[in-house]
């Protein structure tokens, strides 16, 4: 790790990721707040390849509140009959968590 502190390093990272974000979901997400859906947008896994000094990064969205996703829901429901059908039956639930919910359709 050359001469720099681990510390130091991931400092440094922090700041590449965060200079270099996802322009079309950060896109998506101000849309969807602009329809009144409030969404958060993180990277949720970095990966740095040593060799070649390069950094790839998975970027997520997601609804912050459960009535942001229902409200997602009715603005632009999934075209996917499986996905309308999961999301319509979570919503008749009341919104109660379940085995791969409407966040991992």
């Amino acid at each position: 790790m050359n001469d720099e502190s681990r510390p130091d390093v991931i400092k440094k990272i922090q700041v590449i990721v965060f200079s270099n974000r996802c322009k079309l979901i950060d896109d998506e997400a101000d849309l969807a707040q602009k329809l009144g859906v409030n969404m958060r947008v993180y990277p949720e896994c970095i990966t740095i390849y040593e060799k070649t000094n390069r950094i790839s990064i998975k970027w997520v969205t997601t609804t912050r509140r459960k009535r942001d996703t229902i409200n997602l829901f009715r603005i632009a429901p999934p075209n996917d009959i499986r996905k309308n059908r999961i999301v319509l039956e979570w919503i008749s639930s009341g919104g109660r968590k379940r085995n791969g919910g409407p966040g991992e359709i």
